[in-house]
């Protein structure tokens, strides 16, 4: 087995996603489907997802500091037509609009508030 399949092999056993028996089945289905892949992490990627063993946002962050990059097919098995996918994680960078968005609709909301607490107090006396 390749150091970064064993050591991502290893990762999922720690993190409790697989037991090392199940983890052991899958490995030894996905040799048999793919002989030919036998050292690939993304083919063993490709596999566990396609095959519904786990969803490649589980798989995704234990992933990290292995350096094979994991590449999305149609079909695991297939080596032409492929495309590389670099994963990466999205949002976090709000611009000064969003911030003004955001600042107006929080103003807007508490301004509704108080209109609707002083029509609910004011039908109460």
């Amino acid at each position: 087995m390749a150091p970064n399949l064993q050591k991502f092999c290893g990762r999922l056993v720690r993190r409790g996603l697989f037991e090392t028996k199940q983890l052991e089945s899958i490995y030894r289905d996905w040799r048999a489907a793919a002989p030919e892949s036998r050292n690939s992490l993304d083919s063993f990627v490709q596999f566990m997802v396609l095959r519904g063993s786990a969803s490649i946002d589980q798989l995704h962050p234990l992933l990290a500091g292995i350096a094979e990059p994991v590449k999305a097919t149609a079909d695991p098995l297939a080596t032409d037509d492929e495309f590389d996918v670099e994963l990466v994680r999205v949002g976090g960078g709000l611009t000064r609009r969003d911030i003004a968005v955001l600042v107006l609709g929080v103003m807007v909301g508490a301004c509704i508030g108080v209109v609707i607490t002083f029509l609910f107090m004011r039908t109460r006396h």
